[in-house]
């Protein structure tokens, strides 16, 4: 017997689900930057509003899913410093200039371009960790990248009352002090999902 024949709660395809999506970004972001991008936490919810960014200016990464249940929008979200960090890592900076980087936020453009290349990357990431739960594919694609300022809710095509899976995700990248990164997805994504089959 799989756990495929057996019919999951919502709660804990949920879970899984976000799950999945936490460590398979975090395992390419951590390929693509040559640093750890460790998980240490993760926490699902549903909500019927769209999550503010907390203290700072955050980057997110949008995404659109297509799929059999049809069209949604949603977003990756994360500190200004961490997503500089991130497209530093990538355009071959070393812990030192990238330690400068953070304390001083700026977006250039070399760093604007790295940010919309790890917008599809994520967007990949989610594309792949979702495929092991739908019967037909799922397909996810980039909707670019916008800066969010502390208290502003990230723009993706979502209205309040709109139900969302919420996950909040303690992390931690490279020699950097852990910060809370949060997903926001339609809820409708897992309509039709099952958990993904496995050896019992």
């Amino acid at each position: 017997m799989s756990s495929r024949d057996e019919t999951p709660t919502p709660a804990a395809l949920e879970s899984a689900a976000l799950a999945a999506i936490v460590q398979q970004v975090a395992a390419d972001l951590s390929l693509i930057c040559d640093r750890p991008f460790e998980v240490e936490h993760v926490s699902t919810e549903r909500a019927a509003h769209k999550r503010a960014a907390g203290g700072t200016v955050h980057i997110s990464f949008r995404a659109s899913f297509e799929g059999p249940t049809g069209h949604g929008e949603g977003c990756v979200m994360l500190p200004l410093p961490e997503a500089v960090s991130l497209a530093a890592f990538q355009l071959g900076q070393d812990d030192e200039t990238v330690r400068g980087r953070r304390a001083s936020c700026e977006v250039d453009r070399p760093t604007k371009d790295t940010l919309l290349e790890l917008c599809h990357l994520v967007c990949g990431s989610i594309d792949a960790a979702l495929r092991p739960f739908h019967a037909e594919r799922v397909q996810v694609t980039s909707g670019g990248c916008q800066g969010v300022r502390a208290g502003q809710r990230p723009g993706f095509g979502a209205a309040d009352g709109d139900d969302l899976l919420i996950g909040t995700v303690r992390a931690r990248l490279g020699a950097f002090e852990s910060f809370e990164l949060v997903l926001q997805l339609p809820a409708s994504l897992l309509d039709g999902a099952h958990l993904p089959r496995r050896a019992a």
